[in-house]
């Protein structure tokens, strides 16, 4: 059995709470500043069965709450940053959640996420699909992170396994390079 823990950032309204819902399902348990669940998947692989559980951690991002965050953060594996497409503003405050996270604890697998990709066609001034994938590409360059980009609909569930898929695989992946580094 595979335990890989996943965090979710981003500005109040982007979908974050929504989309570990459309994940999940009900089963969250919620407190004032942390909702916290859990899904076990079952894989088959070369002939054996992998049980994988992802542990998430959707967070208040509230400035109340950022000591109980930058503590939370520290266990994570990996983390989700979200923004919301029809809402240019929690675009760009991307870079101040990936500078918390940097600052918090250093480098760490991310999936950068555009939420509501519902909303475009409705919504004035949508952050493109090929905003989103350029900026990864830049903080891939400038701060040498593990990061994948994904658009999804929380709403409509478009994409939404996919997202904590790939925040587990960079997860694993960086666990076991830590691994790899201590036995050299």
């Amino acid at each position: 059995m595979i335990t890989v823990r996943v965090g979710i950032l981003g500005d109040r309204g982007v979908g974050k709470t929504t989309l570990v819902r459309r994940f999940i399902g009900s089963n969250i348990l919620c407190s004032r500043s942390i909702n916290v669940a859990m899904k076990t998947l079952h894989f088959w692989i070369q002939g054996r069965s992998i049980k994988l559980n992802i542990l998430v951690c959707d967070f208040r991002c509230d400035k109340l709450f950022t000591f109980i965050i930058q503590r939370t953060i520290r266990t994570l594996n990996s983390i989700i940053i979200m923004y919301d497409i029809s809402r240019r503003n929690t675009f760009s405050s991307v870079a101040n959640w990936i500078n918390f996270v940097l600052r918090s604890v250093g480098r760490i697998p991310m999936v950068l996420v555009g939420n509501k990709v519902d909303l475009r066609g409705y919504a004035y001034d949508c952050v493109s699909f090929e905003e989103g994938k350029r900026y990864a590409e830049i903080l891939r360059e400038e701060y040498y992170l593990p990061i994948i980009f994904l658009e999804t609909s929380a709403q409509t569930g478009y994409n939404v396994e996919k997202v904590f898929l790939a925040a587990a695989y960079l997860g694993i992946r960086a666990r076991m390079l830590r691994r790899r580094m201590r036995l050299i």
